[in-house]
This record gives C-alpha cells, structure tokens and sequence, in this order.
C-alpha cells in the first residue's frame, strides 16, 4: 500500500546481452514457479553437445574435449559487439566452494574463453569452447560458471550463469546415485534430502534408501556419502513394494491432478518446463535432488539418465 512516483527518462539505443540462469525459463530473468518441484539447478543456455546433433549429451568425458556452449540473447535494441565470456567449473559432489573453481582448459591445457563476439539487437546464438575436465576421483557431477563481460551494456545483473548437471550411465537395470551431503552452517542442523522423479514409469527410486537417508543431523561442516539406487520395473524389490503407496490426488472438476507437497512422492513424475531446459532434454529421464536445511534448499542437482547401449 502507499502512494509511488515513476519517473521514465528517454536514452539511446543499448544492447543488452543476457544469458539465462538456473532455474528460470530461455531468455527470463525470474525463476520458473517452484511449487510442485520445479527447479532443476540447471541453466537451458549451457550444455554439451559432442555429437553436433543440437541436443544436449549424457555425459561429459574426461581426457576429451567435450563441446561446452553456452547461448547468448541481446535483448536491447542496439547491437552488441566485443562480447567476451569466461567460463570456470568446479566437481559440486560436496557442494559449491568459492576456492574450488577452476579455469575451463582443453584437452592440451589451454584456458578456452570467448572474445570479440558479435550480437545482432532481438537475437540469439550460442558457441562453444573445447571442455576436457580432469577427474579428482570423485567426480561424478560438475557446475559451470559462466561470466559475460559487453562494453558500453548498462544491465550487469543478467550476465552471471551457474549450471549444476550430472549424468549417471549404467549397462544394468540398476542406477545408483552417489551424493555428498554437507552441512554448510556454523549451527549442528539437520540437513534433508529431496528426491524429485522426472522418470518414465518403468524407472523406481528405492523408497528404502530414501526412508533411511531422508534426514540428517549434521556437525557444522560435517559431510556424509549418501547412496540412492533407482532401478528397473522388472526387480523384483520386497522392500520397496512394502514401503510403496499411491500418491494423493485430488478430484476438480473431473480431473485428476496431484497434490501440492511439502516433499515429492518417489512415484511422481514433477515435469519442468521445456524452455527451462538446455535444447533436447525434456521428456527424457532425469533426477533432481535437492539439500535443505529448515525448508530452505542450499542447493541441487539434476541427474540425466542413460543407459550403455545409449551413451
């Protein structure tokens, strides 16, 4: 309530070069409504794509070098020109470290940035840079941070990107999902975990794993290993089909729609939106997880799942 003043003041044609940021649509400066679980940690302006297909791949190999791209939009009206891009990652399996970020290299060790790049008012365009990530042993997800710099562009809230992506492959009907939990406080909290299912039918997240990981209480920098199996229709799992119910739904209107939860059903299927994902990964199987301390999530991670035969 209370009474407001806008003044509006006429300027000159700008450009104005964003990149868009995890959990927010293609080209939005807001996030995508969280409600129903949403968020997937991932940005839909950087991926890669070895393959040259324009999807984004399920996996990112060591030793190799992997086409990182990231995809720019001039929202302004003047044309961008001189655009340079640093990129950085870090391995995220124990959380995020503001001294854990590492230049993006190629395979021969060369820090790969982007300069003297060029962007038409109202357009779009990605490019890439060659990615050979070196594996720490433990390394089985990563986060790319990514920093636009544009002379003579008045918007610099829009130009930061993080992106946290991980991909589990298997040959068998089982996934297991390796996960470092922390406890980022100075307080002794408990720390859950949130599991939230974007998975065909035939795919089960063990409901056992989750019963015994869901909750727990954590020393100020305390980190534990947390190990989640999803697994195939056709196991036959005791435990599971004991621990397993239907999710709640409510009848409007003559139709079925689910519930808002305070945490997802292991059974769900929480779809995010199209534009809220790098190109060709909606509709395929994919696990988010999420930390919490007291509702507040701390962070998460989307998995993207693919089997040998696929990679």
């Amino acid at each position: 309530s209370g009474s407001f003043n806008i003044n509006f003041d006429a300027v000159g044609p700008v450009s104005d070069v964003m990149v868009t940021r995890w959990n927010s649509a293609k080209k939005k400066e807001y996030e995508i409504d969280s409600r129903n679980w949403t968020w997937t940690w991932v940005s839909p302006d950087i991926w890669v794509d070895n393959d040259g297909d324009g999807a984004a791949d399920s996996e990112v190999y060591f030793n190799y070098n992997n086409k990182l791209h990231i995809r720019l939009h001039n929202k302004g009206n003047a044309d961008a020109n001189n655009i340079q891009v640093e990129f950085h990652y870090q391995n995220a399996a124990g959380g995020l470290s503001d001294s854990a970020w590492l230049p993006v290299r190629n395979k021969s060790g060369d820090i790969q940035t982007l300069n003297s790049l060029s962007l038409s008012a109202g357009t779009s365009d990605d490019w890439s840079v060659d990615w050979s990530p070196q594996p720490d042993g433990s390394s089985e997800h990563f986060c790319i941070r990514a920093v636009v710099t544009v002379p003579g562009d008045p918007n610099t809230d829009n130009k930061r990107v993080l992106s946290n992506f991980g991909n589990v492959i298997s040959g068998s009907p089982y996934f297991d999902l390796r996960l470092i939990r922390r406890n980022i406080l100075d307080l002794t909290k408990p720390v859950d975990m949130k599991i939230i299912p974007r998975l065909p039918n035939n795919y089960h997240i063990s409901r056992y794993d989750m019963k015994r990981l869901e909750v727990s209480e954590m020393e100020p920098g305390e980190m534990q290993t947390d190990d989640i199996r999803i697994y195939k229709a056709q196991e036959d799992n005791e435990i599971d089909r004991h621990l397993d119910k239907n999710p709640i739904r409510l009848r409007y209107k003559g139709l079925l729609r689910p519930r808002l939860r305070i945490k997802p059903d292991l059974q769900g299927d929480y779809k995010t939106p199209e534009e809220a994902l790098p190109p060709g990964v909606a509709g395929r199987p994919m696990v988010t997880v999420v930390h919490e301390i007291e509702g507040i999530p701390l962070g998460g991670v989307t998995f993207l799942l693919s089997e040998e035969e696929e990679k």
